[in-house]
């Protein structure tokens, strides 16, 4: 059974390039990927279904990607999470590492 994996991302270049080099590199006999251009739309598709893993940005409009780690944590505990940042703080590596909690990760192309 294929793996499912929904990427969320509000910037279209970022979201799409993510769930492509998943699909690329694991196949998409692998894995199931869907995206999500915000939390909102993200919390929606958690909701209608079961996801394997989450990969979100932190910024983005209406729900943002700690919320929705925090959501996963509460609701979809199945569900491992990863949070991407090039805003990241101390504080929100902190919660990401919570028990229960996701990765917080330098989008690529950051400084580490």
């Amino acid at each position: 059974m294929a793996a499912s994996i929904l990427v969320v991302d509000d910037e279209k270049n970022a979201r799409e390039g993510c769930a492509e080099a998943l699909r690329t590199s694991f196949g998409e006999d692998r894995v199931r990927v869907e995206t999500a251009a915000d939390g909102l739309e993200a919390s929606k598709r958690l909701a209608e279904r079961t996801f394997d893993l989450l990969i979100t940005d932190i910024r983005m409009p209406h729900i943002d990607g700690m919320e929705l780690l925090r959501l996963c944590r509460e609701k979809y505990q199945s569900t491992d999470v990863i949070v991407l940042t090039g805003h990241g703080t101390i504080e929100m590596a902190v919660e990401a590492h919570a028990p229960g909690g996701g990765r917080l990760s330098p989008e690529a192309g950051q400084p580490r």
